[in-house]
């Protein structure tokens, strides 16, 4: 093995453990954090292979198991970055495991006596047909890797959006191209490399996707009775709907009782001395919100703003600007800043401030 092609194996170990690394610290894992250490841990097991000793025929054979996952791993993330609420179930398991199968059915094979059993024309002619199998299985969910990030391409999405999704599947499949069609043709220690390549390649890309959609989460898919209630139209609030609505307010207002990231509807409706149901009417009814969720975080979104546009403040960490504003992380503080503001925090802060300071709390965050 030359020096170039060690490097990059070892980079390519080096990103997908510090990937899984990353999911593992997380406090709360979502989908796409679960397919994409899935892929990490395909891609990092093809390059670990070639890094042990063939004596240890063990770790080659459970690493080889992993790597088959990869394209099934690269299904599985591109449904999660690209199809909003996109959720991993046993449909989607089952025909990943069917693509992995082969690999450890051909494993148990060579590790028993089967040539004794089937004959060696018998073992040959059950491999090419385990190989067959998965390399038409690997293929079909190649496609829908590449079908999930054009799909849903649309004119009037956000254009870097767009781009996203256009560069996603152009270098996606050129580095399929290269590892399965161009490697395929030639010999030698390139075709060895080019795989390795378009492996480091698709964990780059892969990254900086991973990034993207972490700061800019697609929108929750809305329910078909959450679209079916919209449809209807709203019965016009009574009186005592209106007095209650305007009574959460000054609560609100006065008290600041949404800094308490703790604060349910249930803690709201005994403070005031009410019905749960009626707080949650006059919330969805004259304040014309949601649910009790999302009128609390208004409030919390504006109470960071200010914070976030105060020159004194320039210093604190966005985190600890997120916990004064009663939310309890970061990650639903990005969320629900950005729905509102139509902006990031941090890009919040540095409007506020005419990008003439440097703004703490800029190191990427994955909430």
């Amino acid at each position: 093995m030359d020096d170039f092609t060690l490097t990059v194996r070892v980079l390519i170990v080096a990103i997908a453990a510090i990937w899984i690394g990353i999911t593992l610290q997380r406090e709360t894992r979502t989908t796409l954090d679960w397919a994409w250490s899935f892929l990490c841990l395909a891609v990092g097991g093809m390059a670990l292979r070639g890094l042990i000793s063939p004596d240890n025929q063990l770790a080659i054979a459970v690493l080889s198991v992993f790597a088959a996952g990869g394209c099934g791993a690269a299904w599985l993330v591109s449904r999660a970055v690209f199809r909003s609420g996109a959720a991993i179930r046993w449909p989607h398991l089952l025909l990943v495991s069917i693509i992995i199968l082969p690999s450890l059915f051909d494993r148990l094979l060579m590790a028993g006596d089967s040539a004794a059993v089937l004959g060696d024309a018998g073992l040959h002619a059950l491999r090419e047909s385990l190989g067959t199998a998965q390399s038409l299985t690997s293929s079909t969910v190649l496609v829908l890797a590449f079908w999930e990030a054009l799909n849903g391409w649309r004119a009037d999405q956000p254009i870097r959006e767009r781009n996203l999704r256009l560069a996603y599947a152009g270098v996606y499949v050129s580095c399929l191209a290269a590892s399965l069609l161009w490697a395929d043709n030639i010999e030698g220690p390139v075709a060895v490399l080019i795989p390795l390549l378009a492996a480091l390649t698709i964990l780059a890309l892969g990254s900086a996707t991973i990034i993207y959609r972490h700061r800019f989460p697609l929108p929750a898919p809305a329910s078909v009775w959450a679209v079916r209630a919209a449809r209807m139209p709203r019965p016009e609030p009574t009186a005592e709907e209106t007095r209650l609505g305007r009574l959460i307010e000054r609560t609100l207002q006065e008290d600041r009782v949404y800094l308490d990231p703790e604060l349910k509807v249930a803690e709201l409706a005994k403070r005031l001395g009410e019905p749960e149901y009626k707080i949650s009417r006059a919330i969805t009814g004259p304040l014309g919100r949601a649910n009790f969720n999302q009128l609390v975080n208004s409030y919390r979104v504006s109470h960071a703003a200010r914070l976030l546009a105060d020159p004194d403040r320039i210093e604190q960490p966005i985190l600890d600007i997120a916990l004064e504003s009663g939310f309890a992380s970061l990650g639903p503080f990005n969320r629900a800043f950005k729905d509102s503001e139509q902006m990031t925090p941090r890009e919040y802060r540095r409007d506020r401030s005419g990008g003439t300071h440097n703004v703490p709390g800029d190191l990427i965050n994955f909430g």
